[in-house]
């Protein structure tokens, strides 16, 4: 049995394990919450029944901690599914060297993201959708946050101007990953890429002397890099 006092209740949880109480009179409302949610680097996912709403996190809203719902009728059952996986961050940064009209233009990205089966990361576990958060960087200092979808070929796709960088958050450790300019090698520019130890140059396949981005994988607790230089 556990104590209710001022109804709460604390409990504690293992992988793999759950926990269930019965008899919840209808119309209770319920709200649950993992204590240590996305922490030591780890993001929590939350799932629910259908009329659920995740709670979000009080330190950064595009994180959840729990969910929290209603028991609509005697005997019915809800669902709170937590699951939590170790993530890391990619940063992707452009510059353009000397003068060039080539600093105000918009330079398309596409990241692919790959497990380590070579599977292509389209799905997240608790609900079925993909969504990265996103923490953007200008030359002026301005910073731009938000999510970007991981479409079903496990490919995000994002703009970057001269002086700009992006950093992808949440990222599951082990993830293969490689990211591509799009323009690479046009408009008179040559592109250098550098990254994170281990990474590898994409090669232009027009013409092998050059190339178009970067490949690596996700470490755990190391923010993986690709610059980019026109």
């Amino acid at each position: 049995n556990l104590l209710l006092e001022n109804g709460q209740t604390t409990f504690v949880l293992k992988h793999g394990q759950k926990i269930i109480f019965d008899d919840l009179p209808e119309g209770t409302i319920y709200h649950v919450v993992e204590d240590e949610a996305n922490q030591d680097g780890y993001l929590t996912q939350v799932s629910g029944s259908a009329e659920s709403i995740a709670v979000e996190d009080e330190n950064d809203a595009t994180k959840v901690i729990g969910a929290e719902g209603q028991i609509r009728a005697q005997g019915e059952t809800v669902r709170v599914d937590f699951f939590n996986k170790l993530v890391s961050d990619l940063t992707v940064s452009k510059f353009v060297a000397g003068e060039s009209n080539a600093k105000d233009k918009d330079w398309e990205f596409v990241l692919t993201l790959k497990d380590e089966d070579g599977n292509a990361l389209t799905t997240d576990p608790a609900d079925g959708a993909f969504w990265l958060a996103f923490e953007k960087h200008t030359e002026k200092g301005i910073t731009e946050e938000g999510t970007l979808p991981v479409d079903d070929k496990g490919q995000v796709l994002f703009m970057l101007r001269h002086g700009e960088s992006i950093t992808i958050k949440g990222i599951p450790v082990g993830t293969v990953y490689d990211v591509v300019e799009q323009e690479a090698n046009k408009h008179g520019l040559q592109v250098k890429v550098t990254g994170s130890e281990g990474s590898t140059e994409i090669k232009d396949e027009s013409d092998p002397e050059k190339v178009v981005g970067l490949e690596g994988s996700i470490q755990e607790g190391q923010t993986a890099e690709a610059r980019f230089i026109n």
